[in-house]
C-alpha cells in the first residue's frame, strides 16, 4: 500500500511545534511556518493521485477551470487521500477571486 499523508498527524505536528501555518501542495513536502521561517516536514510528497481535478485547478491558480469544474458538480468537500478537501485548499490560498467563485467565506 502506498504511503499517504494524514492531515490529522500534520495538524498535530503544527500544534506540537506551535507553528502558525501549514502549507500543502502537490509535488512538495508539507511545510510549516515556525518562528517566522518556513520549515519542511519529513512526510510524503503529495502526488497527482492525492488530488482531484478541482484540487489540481485550485493549486495551479486556473480560476476558469475551477469555475467550470465547480459549476459541473465537482465537490468542494471530497477529500484526497490526505484528508484535505478542495474547500480547504482554496481557503488556504486566501485568494478573494477564488473564494468568491466557489462561494467560500473566510
Amino acid at each position: 500500500m502506498a504511503s499517504t499523508v494524514q492531515i490529522d498527524k500534520l495538524l498535530a505536528t503544527v500544534i506540537q511545534l506551535k507553528a502558525s501555518d501549514l502549507h500543502i501542495s502537490v509535488g512538495q513536502p508539507p511545510v510549516v511556518r515556525h518562528h517566522g521561517r518556513m520549515r519542511r516536514l519529513e512526510a510524503k510528497i503529495l502526488d497527482n493521485d492525492d488530488t482531484t481535478a478541482l484540487m489540481k485547478a485550485i493549486q495551479a491558480n486556473q480560476l476558469d477551470a475551477v469555475v467550470i469544474l465547480h459549476r459541473r458538480g465537482a465537490s468542494l468537500d471530497r477529500t484526497n487521500r490526505s484528508g484535505v478537501s478542495a474547500r480547504q485548499m482554496a481557503a488556504q490560498k486566501n485568494d478573494l477571486s477564488l473564494n468568491e467563485a466557489l462561494n467560500i467565506s473566510r
